[in-house]
């Protein structure tokens, strides 16, 4: 079969700190982004002030690293032990110990952040940030008909009790009607705030862990006593419910999986999900070494207990890019979890605001991790029940996917009450509701095809069209049908990386792009490809190609080679697509490259080559030494010829007749020329010669080509002849 990929388009000369492609234009789209979705929390581990996270800094090792290198940084640095990782966990996820250390008063946090990075054992070093919820409470009284982001459109026939239709709902009860509520072996992570496990309409959904029953001993080995319903990464204990400051993440977990026909409050997506509670914020919000943990936690339990996670729910915003998080999220996407992340409330345009966690892509890679070959995160934006985009959602053609019912939308709060709450954590949670009950109705799909479902259905809407990469909203009753659920069991996931290359001074390069596959198939994989301009233009900066690369049966890569042109011009770095038209026997998750041609050009330097004078000397062993001088090094070898021709002096009498070719290593701003003088006895006037230099590049200016060599007779007046003479 042939399947045609969506378009996904990636950012060319993307800064390091975003770490993520674009989003697809049309279907298919991925980010990652930290900001506050609610008005008031802050990531923290241990309810640290704002003022003392701004002193601290995430530091991470090596796995070899020991107890006593880790004392010794701190103590050499004058630094602060604040937190330690759950090095259980880490040790196995093959990663090294974790510390959120603290500078000293007056001392600067981007100085230790350097010395930090350099000392031994450390992987990298970067700043703790906060980061808070992502909902608004707008409704005190509880306002009813809070449900309608469940409805559907009661076409072409009416579902549910009357009242109950709202063409921008997700339809769920139309799943509902077909007996599809959701599964109790399919479980989501709320990385979030506590959640109020003794809810009547969560109680009977809240995890139970079966490997660590309460005992006060560690029963599973995860470092975690009595980790009974998740953990407080926050307070460091096994409370996962502090009381009625968990509104938000009681909220949000009724959305996903409230209860739904007992009679009694609200109905969750996903009647039956399992809710597992990796609670890092507390009243006071949280940190981002909480995030990494309860993002750790879910993702062990999975690897090791096979818990089936299908998600983790993120509907809250923190700070820029962070090493650690991208990593975090890496390993949640190997084990096949999907990372759905809010938007955010800020209204703005995220392509250029970039914010953290939904701006991240686990299809692109770190030093220590490589990029998964399906984009797990999924970033979600709100729609209110009129299918408007409302004024506090943020939104992006490129790095917001979706979007989801967030106005006005009635859950469960503290305490067995309900109340409605705005923004973008309840579409959040819309979405992650909708992935479960996906799971549910169809149970051995893998995290790529729950989402590429997802997003095939998603439903066109004008208010989304150029804000989300889909264009549309999220219709889980759709993507139960979609065609993505016909595709072969093992059909592997497509993806071509983005490349760079430097350009040159003159000449071509080859620039390899990459084909990778999910898994190796027992039949060949072709992909028909196309090179599209951006700002680099076909036939001046790079070869325009086309043609077909297949990878073999039991193979998982294939590289696509495009010739690319070296020049001078000094111009920004430039962009070119190579585009994979359509796939055969695999599904293309991205199938738009970014080719980035750097330029590595500079103004060229000054040349110029000194006079020099020497000593004639009487053994033949002075010389004139000519210094050739750049204006400015540079990043190339320069090399120069040069020859001497006679003035006063005659070669073969008084010099050595040189000729040859400097070189001047690339960084270096001079050279030498060295004239072998042949000295004699006679008392004589001073003689000179000339030294030329040429380069035949055009391209470089040579201020002065030539340098008068000056011999200085040094022979007494009285002393006797000897010596070649003179004619």
């Amino acid at each position: 079969m042939n399947f045609r990929s969506k378009v996904h388009r990636n950012v060319a000369g993307q800064a390091r700190s975003c770490h993520r492609p674009e989003r697809s234009r049309l279907r298919f789209t991925r980010n990652s982004t930290i900001e506050v979705l609610e008005s008031r929390l802050v990531l923290s581990a241990s309810i640290d002030s704002m003022a003392d996270v701004a002193r601290q800094i995430l530091v991470e090792y090596e796995p070899a690293s020991n107890v006593q290198v880790r004392a010794a940084n701190r103590y050499n640095g004058n630094l602060a032990i604040v937190r330690e990782s759950n090095d259980a966990i880490r040790g196995l996820l093959g990663y090294g110990s974790m510390e959120v250390v603290r500078v000293s008063p007056g001392e600067s946090l981007e100085g230790a952040m350097d010395w930090l990075s350099r000392q031994p054992g450390v992987r990298f070093a970067e700043p703790n940030r906060t980061a808070a919820p992502a909902a608004i409470s707008d409704d005190p009284d509880y306002v009813d008909g809070g449900l309608w982001g469940v409805y559907g459109s009661d076409s072409p026939e009416p579902v549910g009790p009357s009242g109950t239709t709202n063409v921008y709902g997700t339809a769920a009860e139309t799943l509902w009607n077909q007996g599809v509520t959701g599964s109790d072996s399919v479980y989501v992570g709320i990385v979030d705030e506590g959640v109020d496990i003794n809810h009547p309409d969560l109680v009977h959904n809240i995890w139970v862990n079966p490997y660590d029953p309460p005992d006060g001993r560690d029963n599973d080995g995860n470092g975690y006593v009595d980790d009974v319903n998740g953990w407080d990464f926050s307070a460091g204990d096994n409370s996962v419910y502090d009381g009625i400051s968990d509104d938000h993440g009681t909220h949000v977990a009724g959305i996903i999986a409230a209860e739904g026909g007992n009679g009694q409050g609200v109905a969750g997506v996903g009647w039956n999900t399992k809710l597992i509670v990796a609670k890092f914020m507390g009243a006071s919000g949280g940190t981002l070494d909480g995030a990494l943990a309860a993002l750790d936690y879910l993702t062990d339990l999975k690897i090791r207990h096979g818990i089936d996670i299908v998600a983790s729910n993120n509907s809250w915003i923190g700070g820029g890019y962070s090493q650690a998080m991208h990593e975090a999220i890496l390993r949640s996407a190997a084990a096949d979890i999907l990372f759905v992340a809010a938007a955010g409330n800020y209204g703005v345009d995220n392509d250029s605001y970039m914010p953290f966690p939904s701006s991240f892509s686990s299809l692109t890679g770190t030093d220590a991790m490589p990029a998964a070959t399906y984009e797990s995160v999924i970033a979600v934006a709100a729609i209110d029940a009129n299918g408007a985009l409302p004024s506090y959602s943020s939104y992006g053609a490129s790095t917001v996917d979706i979007a989801a019912p967030g106005s006005g939308i009635r859950s469960t709060l503290p305490g067995g009450t309900y109340g409605s709450n705005t923004g973008t954590s309840m579409a959040t949670a819309s979405v992650t509701g909708a992935i479960a009950l996906l799971k549910a109705a169809h149970p051995g799909a893998s995290a790529w095809r729950l989402k590429a479902a997802l997003y095939e259905s998603a439903i066109p809407t004008a208010s989304l069209t150029g804000k989300v990469s889909t264009g549309g909203r999220s219709n889980v009753y759709e993507a139960s049908r979609s065609s993505v659920w016909d595709l072969p069991a093992n059909l592997p996931t497509a993806v071509i990386d983005d490349a760079t290359i430097v350009e040159g001074q003159s000449g071509s390069r080859t620039m390899r792009f990459t084909v990778r596959l999910s898994n190796a198939t027992d039949v060949p994989v072709t992909c028909d490809w196309s090179t599209a301009d951006g700002t680099a233009q076909a036939g001046a900066d790079y070869t325009a190609a086309s043609g077909t690369v297949e990878i073999p049966a039991g193979e998982t890569q294939g590289v696509i080679e495009i010739e690319v042109f070296g020049d001078r011009l000094l111009e920004d770095a430039e962009t070119f697509d190579v585009r994979l038209n359509s796939v055969t026997n695999a599904y293309a998750e991205k199938n738009i490259a970014a080719g980035m041609i750097t330029n590595d050009d500079y103004s060229p330097p000054v040349v110029s080559v000194a006079d020099v004078s020497a000593l004639e000397g009487n053994n033949d062993r002075g010389v004139l030494a000519f210094v050739v001088t750049l204006g400015s090094a540079v990043p190339e070898d320069l090399s120069f010829d040069y020859f001497t021709t006679d003035g006063t002096a005659t070669a073969g009498l008084d010099y050595v007749a040189t000729t040859g070719r400097l070189t001047i290593p690339a960084g270096q701003t001079d050279g030498s020329i060295l004239v072998r003088i042949l000295g004699d006895k006679l008392i004589e006037e001073n003689e000179t010669l000339e030294l030329r230099i040429s380069l035949t590049d055009p391209w470089f200016t040579i201020s002065r080509d030539q340098a008068l060599g000056t011999i200085l007779d040094d022979d007494a007046k009285g002393a006797k002849g000897g010596g070649h003479g003179k004619p």
